[in-house]
């Protein structure tokens, strides 16, 4: 079944008639200059902070009341694509963020810092020369912070340095410096639990450390050959959720099971160091590419994916995600899609990044658009309390008929083809 972007707007104005939303929208900020990359973090009272190259936006309600803290003087800047996971925020308008840092001794300076919105201050948690002799302590890409403060961050070279929001980060095993090659994104929870990908014997894994401070005893949850770099997030259950763009296998039962690329949730299981592994959507329908994912504390999760091009059956040659969806069907599970016209001005969006998602049903994300009328970035958040409810009776007519319409349009198609 190959979906359109058509067919999706065509829905979301249907079930907008009905009394299932897929999220009620809040736009907190529009910008020139907000980065598209980089996803907006969001605390559990709801306030979400966004980046341009130089200034974090800090709003809740409206573009009214968005706080601009220009980090220009300190020379402080963002820009890199690679630092799509490098701002966090949590109760309190604490911040926490990776950013590069002019020296004049290094022309690769990085750090994770910690500020408050409305205080001056800036602290250094970690940070140094990537170039340097001090480069194994230095900030790789990725960070992640708990909403009770923990704060997660791959050093350079391999070392996993942890500790609480207000400092100072370590590596537990500070001893032996255990290191972990080509550490990617990275997740923690209160309870500093750990889940991250990463290269050991020779393969890249995603590993999930139960106890930050033995960083030698891990379960694997995945395995794959090839440089790929999942996406992953923890609650504080220990429920793991990541998005893979490769074929993998996971141990399940004992037994070494094959799996296609997609998104996948794997939590404890009865059975000590026994995981179970559920599929939430694959690549074997209309999703083609999967990008960020986000779960909170009930389970309730989101991710962004690219839909199979109606014409080629392929992706897009441009690496934007298409929506944002909670399960995997693209129509009745749509979070964000084009179309909906709560968007505003973004309706017909080009891209959107995802954010995360709070314990609150909250979600943050970011649509770009490149109609030159209007501003290129809108930053959002939605409430998601009645997109994690079973749709209503009315709602539930206009999917069917949506997937009706898609059917017809399928056999049409085969038979003219």
């Amino acid at each position: 079944m190959k979906i359109s972007l058509l067919l999706l707007a065509v829905f979301y104005f249907a079930v907008s008639l009905s009394s299932h939303a897929a999220g009620n929208f809040t736009k907190i900020h529009e910008s020139f200059v907000v980065l598209q990359n980089l996803r907006p973090g969001i605390s559990e009272e709801g306030d979400i902070v966004a980046a341009s190259r130089d200034t974090l936006f800090v709003g809740n309600d409206s573009d009214l009341s968005v706080v601009e803290i220009d980090l220009s003087s300190e020379n402080y800047r963002f820009g890199d694509a690679n630092l799509s996971q490098s701002i966090h925020i949590r109760n309190g308008r604490e911040i926490v963020f990776l950013a590069f840092k002019d020296d004049p001794s290094c022309s690769d300076f990085a750090g994770v810092y910690r500020r408050l919105v409305f205080s001056p201050l800036i602290t250094p948690l970690l940070e140094g020369c990537r170039g340097g002799g001090s480069a194994s302590d230095s900030p790789r890409y990725y960070i992640d912070m708990s909403s009770n403060g923990a704060v997660v961050v791959p050093s350079f070279f391999g070392l996993i340095m942890i500790g609480p929001s207000t400092g100072p980060l370590a590596n537990p095993l500070d001893g032996t410096r255990i290191r972990y090659s080509t550490v990617g994104r990275v997740a923690v929870n209160d309870s500093e639990q750990i889940a991250l990908q990463s290269e050991t014997g020779g393969a890249r894994r995603i590993l999930f450390f139960s106890d930050s401070e033995d960083l030698t005893d891990f379960s694997t949850i995945a395995t794959f050959s090839i440089a790929n770099n999942p996406i992953v997030a923890v609650n504080n259950s220990g429920a793991i959720i990541f998005s893979i763009n490769d074929n993998f296998t996971s141990r399940i039962g004992g037994i070494e099971t094959s799996f296609q690329p997609g998104v996948y949730l794997s939590e404890p299981t009865a059975v000590v160091d026994e995981r179970s592994l559920t599929v939430i959507a694959d690549n074997s329908g209309d999703f083609c590419y999967f990008g960020a994912v986000t779960i909170n504390d009930s389970g309730h999760y989101a991710f962004s994916a690219q839909l199979r091009s109606e014409i080629t059956s392929r992706c897009s040659s441009d690496s934007g995600m298409d929506g944002v969806f909670n399960g995997d069907n693209p129509i009745e599970d749509i979070i964000v899609a084009s179309g909906n016209e709560d968007l505003e001005s973004h309706q017909f969006f080009d891209s959107v990044t995802l954010g995360y998602l709070n314990n609150r049903d909250e979600l943050s994300f970011i649509t770009s658009y490149s109609e030159p009328l209007v501003s290129p970035t809108y930053v959002w958040k939605a409430n998601m309390t009645d997109a994690y409810r079973s749709p209503s009776l009315l709602s539930r007519f206009f999917i069917l008929l949506a997937e009706i319409w898609q059917y017809l349009i399928n056999w049409f198609n085969y038979i003219f083809s």
